[in-house]
């Protein structure tokens, strides 16, 4: 039985999908399976994979049936205590599995460890132009949770079925999302953590899965909505209609920057943050960073100029919540 299990799926993938694996195949830690889905590829990706002599490598082909369903059958085929995610247009860092693998052995309290990443076009890896700033801490994870995804996909690393007690599934019903749905469930039973240096470059292409979801903003807009009254169930935090619509905006970049501050005026989103700290300090299963909130909050206005020149000379404007993102944002990049 070998460490580590890592599933790769990988839909006419013939232009990326060598470099992906050979970032696999040069890692530093040697012990594991890397068991690659062939979801109904109709191009040449079939015959790269059948190039490869690794004996570590698992080859399965498949009529198409769509990421969710590769993935379970992915899990069901895995026989390491850990399970990694890859994929097929990425690049691994050498030290990855090294650095994941050490944190979860030295941490049985940890269920999950993603990483930073940087994020670059087509086919350039030294063309980068973002890095992420995702939360590294338990309870910064838990509650970026509630605003977003607090983990880059395919960096991610998490214990076996076995290991959790626990049916390692992603959800049909949760398409574009069912990644985020994932770690609500898996953090509702243990802790998270990301490696604060990034040991991914994550390549954006025009078939990404992001960018695919993009595609599907409606669709999508509705599966985040669900996940986020899951989130909230989860944790006992009670918010309305129109409190819940507003943690939604607050998940993308693009919504933030077209905010209706008719509907969501200062008053409202000052009120909206002091009410969500509160009730999270005065629930006992639910424990709040307010670096995170204070992150999410500052980018509201970082987004909106008109709204920052108004908010920065108010009275109203919260400067101690923006200066607790304003060290978030400094603790994670630095």
């Amino acid at each position: 039985m070998c460490i580590l299990s890592v599933i790769l799926p990988v839909y006419n993938g013939e232009k990326y999908v060598k470099s992906a694996i050979d970032s696999i195949l040069n890692q530093s830690f040697e012990d594991f399976e890397l068991i690659i889905i062939n979801d109904g590829s109709n191009d040449g990706t079939l015959s790269i994979l059948n190039s490869f002599k690794d004996k570590r490598l698992n080859v399965i082909s498949q009529e198409n049936k769509g990421l969710i369903y590769s993935l379970n059958y992915g899990i069901s085929l895995a026989k390491g205590k850990y399970i990694a995610r890859m994929d097929a247009d990425d690049i691994a860092d050498v030290d990855r599995f090294e650095n994941q693998v050490y944190f979860l052995d030295h941490n049985s309290d940890y269920i999950i460890c993603g990483s930073q990443k940087v994020q670059y076009f087509h086919d350039d890896p030294a063309e980068i132009f973002h890095q992420s700033n995702l939360p590294i801490d338990d309870i910064d994870i838990k509650t970026y949770l509630f605003f977003n995804s607090p983990f880059a996909h395919p960096s991610v690393m998490f214990r076996n079925s076995e290991s959790l007690g626990v049916e390692l599934k992603y959800d049909e019903n949760f398409k574009y999302a069912e990644d985020y749905y994932l770690w609500v469930n898996l953090l509702s039973k243990g802790k998270g953590k990301n490696l604060k240096s990034s040991r991914l470059k994550y390549r954006d292409t025009p078939n990404s899965e992001s960018d695919i979801g993009r595609s599907k903003m409606e669709e999508r807009r509705l599966t985040l909505s669900k996940i986020k009254l899951e989130v909230c169930k989860k944790w006992n935090l009670d918010l309305d209609e129109k409190e819940l619509s507003f943690l939604y905006e607050l998940s993308l970049n693009s919504s933030i920057s077209k905010m209706d501050f008719k509907v969501y005026s200062l008053s409202y989103i000052n009120s909206f943050f002091q009410k969500f700290q509160y009730d999270a300090t005065n629930n006992e299963g639910c424990r709040i960073s307010k670096y995170v909130l204070g992150f999410f909050y500052l980018k509201i206005f970082l987004l909106n100029k008109n709204l920052f020149k108004k908010g920065l000379f108010s009275n109203s404007f919260n400067y101690r919540l923006a200066f607790s993102g304003l060290k978030y944002y400094f603790n994670v990049k630095f």
